[in-house]
């Protein structure tokens, strides 16, 4: 999305490395330092430069099982205008991910994926990792794909980027329809973390209109309705009642974020892992208590970066 020439200018931000890379969209995980994070934006910044010089010199960029042409680009000003929504959330804007209008690969009840590759022959990076948005060609024409616009499925894939490092499953969705315009998707969307959730529903339902043909067929009343029910209804209830705690656990880790970041308690939280959101969703804590966790269990440099949201009332010096 981004010329490489932007991408090298963040390197040179007056703004402390570690905010401005953090700000960019180059959220760290817990393994990574500083170095890693500089590293993650010059692979990029290599990435984007394969890109256009794979476009200027055969006329298409070939990338895993997939062909791109220039004309199936997503225009740079549609991702920007789209990313807008995640930055105001999150406190974060990346313009640096490329992204194509393909259905190639898509299951059929997807509008689009972020896709995240390891570069395991060593072409630009040996292990370096890369990200690209893949949306539906329908978004091209009409802007939208069944209940989703483009600017919501941007925003929401955006967020799986930014959060990448962190290997989050059980928080990733929560945060990327939390932005969503519909109440509904905001709290049912979290319920399929995963495609094996999308295809242990869909087994579900097989087996359910399964028996109902097989009754139909029959033309008589049979056990066989309700057992071929019961795989379905056990999958809805499992999920619901997951989803459920998952958000109880999320609102109260974010209340207990909210006594120490105040208003930025959300980006905050945006940076945490599963298993950190869990520590904070526990139960009540007060500012102290959570500022005592996070300082010991986060690495030092994303507690550094957790510090720049602190709330005028907790501003200290940062830690050494």
């Amino acid at each position: 999305m981004q010329s490489s020439d932007s991408l090298e200018n963040r390197e040179a931000t007056s703004a402390p490395p570690a905010k401005a890379l953090d700000r960019a969209g180059f959220i760290a995980g817990p393994e990574e330092n500083l170095a890693d994070l500089r590293a993650r934006s010059q692979h990029m910044n290599a990435f984007q430069a394969r890109i256009e010089r794979s476009f200027q010199e055969e006329g298409t960029f070939d990338l895993v099982e997939h062909t791109f042409s220039p004309e199936e680009r997503i225009p740079v000003e549609r991702m920007k205008k789209a990313a807008r929504r995640a930055a105001e959330a999150y406190q974060f804007d990346i313009d640096w991910v490329p992204g194509f209008y393909s259905d190639r690969n898509l299951f059929c009840l997807y509008g689009g994926m972020a896709v995240g590759l390891e570069d395991n022959e060593g072409e630009i990076a040996k292990g370096a990792l890369f990200s690209f948005f893949q949306l539906r060609k329908a978004f091209a024409a009409k802007g939208r794909f069944l209940i989703y616009t483009e600017e919501e499925l941007i925003s929401h894939e955006i967020c799986h980027i930014a959060r990448m490092q962190l290997r989050s499953t059980k928080y990733e969705e929560v945060f990327a329809y939390r932005i969503s315009s519909s109440a509904l998707r905001r709290y049912a969307g979290p319920i399929f973390r995963a495609q094996s959730d999308m295809f242990g529903m869909l087994a579900g339902l097989g087996v359910f209109l399964a028996t109902q043909f097989v009754v139909l067929l029959q033309l008589t009343a049979s056990p066989m309705v309700w057992l071929g029910r019961m795989p379905l209804i056990l999958f809805l209830l499992y999920a619901l009642i997951r989803n459920r705690a998952t958000h109880k656990n999320f609102t109260q880790a974010c209340d207990n974020l909210t006594a120490l970041f105040g208003e930025e308690a959300l980006p905050a939280a945006f940076r945490l892992t599963d298993k950190e959101i869990d520590a904070l969703g526990a139960g009540p804590m007060d500012s102290g208590a959570t500022r005592d966790y996070l300082s010991s269990a986060l690495s030092p440099l994303r507690w550094e970066i957790l510090q720049t949201f602190l709330s005028s009332d907790h501003q200290e010096e940062p830690d050494a």
